[in-house]
């Protein structure tokens, strides 16, 4: 590293998601003696979301990998570790980095509690519990790419989107391969808003305020990511040097997530 240590520090790092385990590995090369503590069972983040997506699973080994490099490192690793002010304070650490990452996004509409409504963490399951009909609720990058996966599976699906584009989070070259993909049999719907959901389908609203009802035996919601800010500043005083990396800023890609985490860990 182009930056040699004045004094190993000790450096905790919240989140076992790629950003946080990226800064842990980072600043244990460096020297430091870090321990990461991740809230769930494993680490990974949400590329654990990719592990049974086979044209996204070696984003989920790569997590894998950098698991592994931190153990290599030396990393004290706890996981089922939630992180508060009170534990943070009593571990006392010259540093945090905080990778808490976020959270879906719930969107305010009349039956979104019902049992057909399905958000992320039903793709960690290697058989998730998807009907023959699904509407995805969102067309960006989260949403077109698990319509992919479901119409590969043989699913009939529809994706419902507010605005008059898909993908605008993915490149240029990215969004075209979607747009192939999506010839192949995953019916777009821009420009329509989800106003309900029933046992029938997804009741959606055209920009002219027509309605229809879409049936589904099983609606997705990727509507978008709430970083868990409220966690994330109950840390931010607790020790002099605090760095946030990841989702917990902004949600956004793996590039900037495990680049700000590097950068992170070159920087204590």
């Amino acid at each position: 590293f182009p930056y040699p240590l004045t004094a190993s520090k000790r450096v905790l790092v919240v989140g076992g998601g790629p950003a946080g385990m990226q800064a842990a590995l980072t600043a244990a090369e460096r020297g430091h003696n870090v321990t990461l503590c991740e809230a769930g069972d494993r680490l990974g983040g949400q590329l654990n979301y990719e592990e049974f997506v086979p044209f996204k699973k070696e984003l989920y080994d790569f997590s894998q990998q950098l698991a592994k490099r931190m153990k290599k490192a030396g990393v004290n690793i706890l996981l089922n570790t939630k992180v508060t002010k009170e534990w943070a304070e009593e571990c006392n650490p010259d540093a945090i980095i905080a990778a808490v990452g976020a959270d879906h996004i719930i969107p305010a509409i009349p039956g979104i509690d019902n049992p057909k409504v399905k958000f992320l963490t039903e793709l960690r399951k290697s058989s998730p519990d998807f009907g023959k009909r699904v509407v995805v609720l969102g067309g960006g990058l989260v949403g077109c790419e698990t319509a992919i996966h479901l119409h590969q599976q043989g699913k009939d699906v529809t994706v419902v989107e507010m605005c008059d584009d898909f993908a605008v989070d993915a490149t240029m070259w990215h969004k075209h391969a979607i747009r192939i993909q999506f010839k192949e049999g995953v019916d777009l719907q821009l420009n329509t808003k989800a106003v309900a959901i029933n046992e029938e389908g997804v009741v959606v609203e055209d920009k002219e305020g027509n309605k229809r009802t879409i049936p589904a035996d099983t609606v997705f919601c990727a509507v978008g990511m709430r970083s868990r800010s409220d966690e994330l500043e109950s840390l931010r005083y607790t020790v002099p040097t605090f760095f946030s990396v990841g989702d917990c800023n902004k949600p956004g890609q793996i590039f900037d997530a495990v680049s700000g985490g590097h950068y992170a860990g070159l920087n204590i």
